[in-house]
């Protein structure tokens, strides 16, 4: 069995490079690394923090009902990403059927035999949500209004805001630094 991989950017360079191998013969037609990329940005989004185990053989694939229940639901879930992104530019189905089940074949393949990690997202979606904190509040909305839609606290909208203006300090770039008060 293949040693377990908590290299996070390595197991999803592994999983964009088993995609690419399956959905080379479309390169003609739609955009490949996109629809990659979409595919890797969908795993990391469902199914990032989660260990997966990928049997050798048939008999192996069993074992554990939760883990056969997440890795069914991976390769589920990432067989229908790659059949919509493919439906989203414009492939026939029997082209984007057949690169799903090619999809999963490369997966299951790269992967036989160990269990990887796949990483959890959360410092790229924190960093999204910071900047559009920060977006919002220089657009006028008061740090009550953002915390409360953001599900924060106004403290945390306050910090964030606050860590902006000093990375933007440190880099030379102006930010005038206002108020919320009414």
């Amino acid at each position: 069995m293949a040693p377990f991989s908590n290299e996070g950017s390595g197991v999803m360079e592994g999983l964009a490079a088993a995609l690419a191998r399956a959905l080379h013969k479309l390169n003609s037609e739609v955009d490949v690394p996109a629809v990659v990329g979409a595919a890797i940005q969908y795993v990391a989004r469902e199914h990032g923090g989660v260990n997966l185990c990928f049997p050798v053989s048939a008999e192996g694939a069993g074992r554990r009902s939760d883990t056969k229940a997440r890795r069914d639901g991976f390769i589920a879930g990432l067989k229908a990403e790659v059949i919509r992104q493919l439906v989203i530019r414009g492939c026939d189905q029997d082209r984007r059927e057949a690169a799903g089940a090619a999809a999963v074949a490369s997966v299951l393949t790269a992967f036989s035999g160990g269990s990887v990690y796949i990483p959890s997202m959360a410092a790229y979606r924190q960093a999204e949500q910071h900047a559009a904190i920060v977006s919002r509040y220089r657009a006028g909305e008061r740090t009550h209004e953002i915390a409360a839609s953001c599900g924060i606290s106004e403290r945390s909208v306050r910090r964030i805001l606050q860590r902006s203006r000093e990375r933007n300090r440190r880099e030379g770039r102006n930010w005038k630094a206002t108020t919320d008060r009414p």
